[in-house]
């Protein structure tokens, strides 16, 4: 299996054509744009990994972070309560308290 590191953007998207409803290669492919601070490409890919599995709590949680960083606060909102009701039963790679925070945050607005 490709780490999300090794693997290039055209490598991605060959193995998304072999395999398209493999979400984790969305979400690596989601990674490598977030990485580039690709945005709006990052938040496409991470909600093509959520609508292929909505329960996968790190899915979840960065598309909440892509929707924020594209200027979608109320709509990140969803998914960052989302990702941390999910979390309860995942292994995650995600901070619970960074996600609290940021709810606050928003809601606060």
């Amino acid at each position: 299996k490709l780490s999300a590191n090794s693997a290039s953007e055209s490598q991605l998207k060959f193995m998304l054509q072999q395999q398209p409803d493999a979400t984790h290669l969305n979400f690596a492919l989601g990674n490598f744009y977030a990485r580039q601070a690709k945005w709006p490409e990052a938040q496409s890919e991470y909600f093509k990994a959520w609508q292929g599995n909505s329960k996968n709590a790190d899915y979840v949680y960065n598309l909440a972070v892509s929707l924020d960083q594209i200027g979608k606060p109320e709509e990140a909102l969803r998914f960052y309560k989302d990702c941390l009701t999910l979390a309860i039963n995942q292994n995650i790679s995600f901070s619970k308290e960074i996600v609290e925070k940021r709810i606050q945050r928003i809601s606060s607005k």
